[in-house]
């Protein structure tokens, strides 16, 4: 439609713009779905290295449970984690982190076996000296107690814990 005999000026004009308009369009909306392509990948890889660092209800009661639960006050203690207080531990979003601790899991046969359950959801958080991993099931239940690592920063140490 954009080439052909043309008869006079005002239907060039027309053509013209209709072709241009047409182009520009095309454009946008290839560029639009490149654009959210890319943002898609980026996020599925992200994932694969990282767990999403939102947070959930059950993940931040996790936590809450372990920094202040008198019944986790001896582990808090034989981890060196005693003193943190609660408000210090973050959500680990950094990828060369996420890295690192996925290959703290990988390398620990225990560890790797508990990563490769479908059910389960991994979260990681942090403080200025310790991680801290745990999986939680996607759909919450009631039940048996879950796998807890306390890793020092610099990965020298790892406690195991069951919350």
């Amino acid at each position: 439609m954009c080439r052909g005999k043309i008869n006079n000026y005002t239907h060039i004009r027309k053509q013209i713009d209709f072709c241009f308009m047409r182009k520009l369009t095309m454009r946008f909306v290839i560029s639009s779905l490149l654009v959210l392509i890319s943002f898609q990948l980026k996020a599925q890889i992200l994932e694969l290295k990282c767990p999403m660092p939102k947070e959930t209800y059950y993940s931040k009661l996790s936590m809450e449970i372990y920094f202040t639960d008198v019944n986790y006050k001896d582990k808090r203690v034989s981890s060196g984690t005693d003193n943190i207080p609660l408000a210090e531990v973050q959500p680990v979003d950094n990828e060369i982190e996420c890295s690192n601790l996925r290959n703290v899991i990988h390398l620990n046969s225990k560890y790797k076996k508990v990563d490769e359950i479908p059910e389960l959801r991994k979260f990681f958080y942090k403080t200025d000296n310790f991680y801290f991993v745990f999986w939680r099931y996607k759909v919450y239940t009631v039940g048996g107690k879950m796998l807890f690592l306390v890793i020092k920063k610099d990965f020298s140490k790892t406690y195991e814990f069951y919350l």
